[in-house]
């Protein structure tokens, strides 16, 4: 199975820098993993089974700090860094390709990603709020310039969709990051819990405006025509940090489940988080991992 991972779009991970632990793992399981430079054409994609787009930027990172510093904004929250990162004529060639039988990878996280990467997110029905996500029982609502607490998705909660993907995991951590609404004829992986909440910049009052995200998705798996799409609102989970306590963050079978050729029996997992944990629950990111921060 062949893996393009987008480093056309100015992306904040690429198969070099934070997925390169994805890419040597994936690699170590005989997948083939490129990347993928320069703009989305029809004949780029024909060079893959699978698509994997993170976190795209309109312009450089280096261009946009400039920017935001001589406008004295934030990156999520910066008129420079607030702009589609797709071409309509991009969005285009993929949802046709997906429609034939591609399969696409969709991470995203908190803002910008929601206006940068919006617009593809939509061709397949699928709506992420540009926020910043935390959890109300970690992070008090009020305690805006607190650092954000991670979700626990456990599915003694409920909040673990029923799938191939989620088969056999019971526990399932992640770090802000943003929100989906899926399509009716999506599986939900990840429920954010009730206590959830959405962290906006109000740009008229100059303020950051709260809302509640209960309800609302982290990840989602959907089948478009005769392709696949996974969705994800938060980019960490797909991250692996190398050292001693390392974890893998992301499960080859997952890949393979977007792939329409390989068996449906695919699954996101991690090493637990401890030992200790006999059920064998998973985690795609343990909460004392540090944020992978932009």
């Amino acid at each position: 199975m062949r893996l393009l991972i987008d480093e056309g779009h100015n992306n904040f991970h690429t198969s070099s820098g934070g997925y390169a632990g994805l890419t040597r793992l994936l690699r170590q399981n005989e997948f083939s993993v490129a990347p993928h430079t320069g703009g989305i054409t029809r004949d780029a994609l024909l060079n893959g089974d699978v698509f994997l787009t993170a976190s795209p930027l309109p312009e450089p990172r280096e261009v946009l700090l400039r920017k935001n510093a001589e406008a004295g904004e934030q990156m999520e929250w910066s008129a420079a860094a607030s702009r589609p990162a797709y071409s309509p004529d991009e969005i285009a060639i993929v949802q046709d390709w997906v429609r034939n039988g591609g399969s696409l990878m969709l991470v995203l996280d908190h803002a910008p990603d929601g206006i940068t990467a919006g617009a593809l997110a939509a061709a397949f029905g699928v709506s992420i709020t540009n926020a910043v996500t935390f959890d109300g029982a970690f992070v008090k609502p009020t305690a805006l310039q607190a650092i954000p607490g991670h979700f626990l998705f456990t599915r003694d909660a409920g909040l673990l969709g029923n799938h191939p993907i989620l088969g056999g995991v019971n526990l399932i951590v992640t770090y802000t990051g943003s929100s989906l609404i899926a399509p009716p004829d999506a599986t939900v992986l990840l429920r954010l819990p009730t206590t959830a909440n959405h962290r906006v910049w109000n740009r008229q009052q100059k303020r950051l405006d709260i809302s509640s995200a209960a309800g609302r998705a982290q990840a989602v798996a959907l089948e478009y025509g005769r392709g696949r799409v996974v969705a994800l609102a938060e980019a960490g989970v797909v991250h692996h940090r190398s050292g001693k306590q390392s974890r893998h963050l992301w499960n080859t079978r997952d890949c393979e489940w977007r792939y329409r050729q390989s068996s449906i029996r695919a699954k996101h997992c991690a090493l637990a988080r401890e030992s200790s944990y006999r059920d064998r629950s998973r985690s795609l990111r343990t909460p004392d991992a540090p944020r992978c921060r932009r």
